[in-house]
């Protein structure tokens, strides 16, 4: 049987390259992949620790207006304790979040473990000075920020006109990312008015 020189099939170079170029197509879109997974491990890991640190802001607010509306003694002094851990004002409070150092005042976070009292959660948990970066991040099985691993409070006073005392409540956080790369940061700052 004779063959037509139209009927020739591909020669082993074309098949090469197009072998080539498939292969070249595939590791691009898995390249691209996971770059969009890592993204959104990212941003789930923000999202969480955001949820984290309203939580803490929330306790404040509540904290505050239950003191300021008497509500109970027990209230008062807790807010005079987490007033006690303000320090003044200074250019510390806008350093990067893992950049820790200079701040003079206690940090400080909520507990978010209830134990026999109902207000316990209000009860400020003291933590000690973290002087090394290293510390800021969370140091237990968890990988994201909790309340006092990784996640805490610092906390300054001002005064608004020279007249009207106000408190600025820096809410921090420091933590590795779950992939790879930098150390995740973030800060949200929570302007609370009034004494007691």
């Amino acid at each position: 049987m004779l063959r037509k020189k139209s009927e020739r099939g591909d020669t082993l170079v074309e098949v090469l390259l197009a072998t080539a170029i498939l292969a070249f197509l595939v590791a691009a879109c898995a390249v691209i992949m996971n770059s969009g997974l890592a993204s959104v491990q990212t941003a789930l890991e923000r999202t969480q620790v955001q949820a984290a640190m309203q939580g803490q802001a929330s306790i404040l607010r509540a904290l505050r207006d239950a003191a300021l509306k008497e509500f109970s003694e027990e209230a008062k002094v807790q807010w005079s304790t987490v007033m006690s851990y303000a320090t003044s004002k200074n250019s510390t409070a806008e350093t990067a979040v893992c950049t820790v150092g200079g701040y003079s005042g206690t940090r400080f976070h909520f507990s978010d473990s209830s134990t026999t009292e109902t207000s316990s959660w209000l009860r400020p948990q003291a933590l000690s000075a973290i002087t090394n970066p290293d510390q800021a991040v969370p140091s237990g099985s968890e990988i994201l920020p909790t309340p006092g691993d990784g996640l805490w409070i610092e906390a300054y006073r001002g005064m608004e006109g020279g007249t009207v005392p106000y408190y600025d409540f820096y809410i921090k956080s420091c933590w590795e990312n779950i992939g790879s790369g930098p150390k995740q940061e973030l800060k949200t700052v929570v302007r609370l008015y009034g004494d007691l």
